[in-house]
């Protein structure tokens, strides 16, 4: 037994200085930021305008909660020709911007925002006849018609301490949009026609995540996630010197309403 004993003692005299100058594991450090998102600062806006024949409607203004994550807008706008009305214009425009307070420790450079997204919107329009005037007429005519929708979004961390800030990589915007314009007019006797786009649909159930290289972060400086999403829905029709007749467009979006949204899952800073 003393010679047994003495052998393990050996052995384990030779393994320990070689396990001793194998450098320690370096355990990777994890910040995960989840709702409530203590400490936000939201600022959100809604407007809608309309003219002579046009209709627009809020139907869930901006909003962001802070304490789930949850955010979004909901609206339409629409216009047509009329009797009572050389034209018509309507919009209705919606906005979300907000900072959420982030935490770093030394060592860290990157930051990972993720979303979900639920959007569906679209557009239509329809153009009817344009009587320009008779004859060689020196003067200037027009008709117009355009219908459009669409969702942006960007994002961005920022050193308050000192002024810099980081933007995404890859995906540093994001947006969809539907749309279609259309352009008639008419000078001494010359014409031209002028269309863009095409009205449709579109839908968006997707996640979206926002990568951000931030190298150098320092603990003691306050940094912020900054985000923005904002949304537009448009129609208008109408002459100048001209007569525009059965024209009509519309544009909606559901950014908010009937469990559409987006949602901020989590921030994860590595």
């Amino acid at each position: 037994m003393a010679l047994g004993t003495f052998g393990l003692v050996a052995l384990m005299a030779l393994i320990l200085p070689v396990s001793a100058a194998v450098a320690p594991m370096t355990v990777m450090q994890t910040i995960k930021i989840t709702a409530p998102y203590t400490g936000a600062v939201v600022s959100t806006s809604s407007s809608v305008s309309a003219s002579g024949c046009g209709t627009s409607s809020l139907v869930t203004p901006a909003f962001f909660h802070w304490r789930t994550g949850d955010g979004g807008f909901s609206g339409s706008a629409s216009s047509h020709t009329c009797a009572t009305s050389a034209s018509g214009y309507s919009s209705t425009y919606q906005s979300i911007y907000a900072e959420v307070p982030l935490v770093v420790l030394s060592g860290m450079n990157h930051i990972t925002a993720s979303w979900s997204i639920k959007a569906d919107g679209g557009s239509s329009l329809h153009v009817g006849a344009c009587a320009m005037p008779s004859g060689n007429n020196s003067s200037f005519s027009e008709c117009y018609a355009s219908a459009s929708s669409s969702l942006y979004a960007y994002s961005y961390v920022i050193d308050a301490t000192n002024g810099s800030y980081f933007l995404p990589t890859g995906n540093g915007s994001w947006g969809v949009s539907s749309g279609a314009s259309y352009t008639q007019y008419c000078y001494s006797g010359n014409c031209s026609t002028y269309s863009s786009g095409a009205p449709g649909t579109f839908s968006v159930h997707a996640p979206a995540v926002w990568h951000f290289k931030a190298p150098g972060l320092v603990p003691s400086h306050s940094y912020f996630l900054e985000f923005s999403f904002y949304g537009q829905e448009y129609a208008d029709e109408g002459a100048y010197g001209a007569t525009l007749g059965h024209s009509y467009g519309s544009a909606w979006l559901n950014f908010g309403t009937f469990g559409n949204g987006a949602k901020l899952n989590s921030i994860v800073i590595t």
